[in-house]
């Protein structure tokens, strides 16, 4: 076995990836948005030209590629799967495509076809559907609403906090979550570990997927009771009755989320304090947030109609795409409001580099940066529903990480 590992393992990464297009964050979004097969199709070409350029011996330059000038597809470079490509007429092939990169690996000396996903986002692995994930405990929720023991962090809308939310807040807030699969394949489990670091990270954030355990077992207890924030699938119902190895289990033939009895309560923080001194006429809404029934409809946080968006959305048959795209503007959403409560409490935040150098107009007024509200009560009440997952996310594995991520950009 460590043997067939081992030539696996050498054959997968002998794999030739060098006419694979190095696109930027931005292109990859763009690319995992759209349908179109042909979007920058001009830079498989130019890999393409480059290479045959150097098979021919000659220099090649370093010119930026211009795709603006949209230059006319080079001489001898097809599509793959067309009559010139198959009669071989072309030593390489642009692909049918561009969202997928085709290439082969050669294990024993049988080359095996390989498709690798051109826009490979943070946190992405694997072949899995946000979709069926979120449709799992959302169907369950819609039948039969489950209410949940209030947690600040967690409960962000009450006790009826939707179950994804409750999910989604738990791996922001680096808590503790099990996904249980009694009777189900080990591959169904390890494929909603798998989307939920997805969801949390929104190809934003990133943290999730080094410390999640896609399949384990009670043999590996003590070792995962020693990672802090894991995220990992059991088959076993004995989890279940151990809450003090827990602080989230989601149930998935049940489609149920349980928060811990055990699980530690969130504690007063500093940032918490300072917000309901700055903002005493929002002060009992932060607490609100969290214990209230009204919280659901006064959906401070918005997160409500989100969930009422994204349920429709699946619905209406929107597709995949369309549903990571809208979580990802929601976690690039709650990244800017943590920076703006930063701002607002502690005067600085280092998720907005360089907003101690903002400029002022003639008149004295300051050029303004970040997201944006129509008027200050509106601010300080979305803050003050946000200000408790802030404040939890704020010492978690994700937080530092996007603020290195931040600081490379800028």
């Amino acid at each position: 076995m460590p043997e067939t590992l081992s030539m696996l393992f050498d054959a997968v990464n002998a794999m030739d990836l060098s006419l694979m297009p190095r696109l930027s964050l931005l292109e990859r979004h763009l690319l995992q948005a759209s349908d179109n097969k042909d979007l920058f199709v001009e830079k498989f070409e130019q890999m393409i030209q480059i290479r045959i350029t150097e098979d021919r011996g000659e220099d090649v330059t370093d010119q930026p590629f211009d795709a603006s000038r949209s230059p006319p597809k080079p001489p001898g470079i097809y599509r793959s799967g067309t009559k010139a490509h198959i009669e071989g007429q072309a030593t390489y092939a642009v692909p049918r495509d561009t969202h997928e990169f085709e290439s082969r690996v050669m294990y024993k000396g049988i080359p095996i076809p390989i498709k690798v996903p051109t826009a490979i986002m943070p946190e992405t692995v694997g072949d899995f559907s946000l979709i069926k994930l979120i449709q799992n405990f959302s169907d369950s929720h819609s039948k039969s609403p489950q209410t949940f023991p209030l947690h600040p962090h967690l409960t962000t809308n009450g006790p009826n906090t939707h179950p994804i939310i409750v999910l989604v807040n738990a791996l922001l807030t680096q808590k503790r979550i099990i996904f249980l699969g009694y009777n189900l394949p080990s591959g169904d489990v390890a494929e909603a570990v798998l989307a939920a670091c997805a969801l949390a990270s929104g190809g934003v954030l990133r943290g999730f997927t080094r410390h999640a355990f896609p399949y384990t077992d009670l043999t590996k207890v003590d070792d995962l009771l020693n990672v802090p924030g894991f995220i990992a699938g059991v088959t076993n119902p004995t989890f279940e009755n151990h809450p003090e190895w827990w602080d989230l289990l989601c149930d998935l033939p049940s489609g149920k989320v349980k928060i811990s009895s055990k699980i530690d309560q969130a504690p007063v923080t500093e940032g918490l304090v300072y917000f309901q001194q700055q903002n005493p006429a929002h002060a009992g809404l932060v607490t609100g947030a969290a214990s209230s029934n009204n919280a659901a409809a006064n959906d401070l946080t918005g997160d409500v109609a989100f969930m009422a968006d994204i349920t429709r959305s699946i619905a209406t048959r929107a597709g995949e795409r369309v549903i990571r795209a809208k979580w990802r503007d929601w976690v690039v959403k709650f990244t800017r409001i943590a920076a703006a409560f930063e701002e607002s409490v502690y005067g600085a935040s280092a998720l907005y580099i360089g907003s101690d150098e903002q400029e002022t107009t003639a008149a004295g007024v300051g050029g303004g940066h970040g997201y944006v509200w129509c008027d200050e009560p509106s601010k300080a009440k979305e803050l003050a529903g946000n200000v408790t997952r802030i404040e939890g996310w704020r010492n978690t594995r994700s937080y530092y990480s996007f603020i290195q991520v931040c600081t490379v950009d800028e």
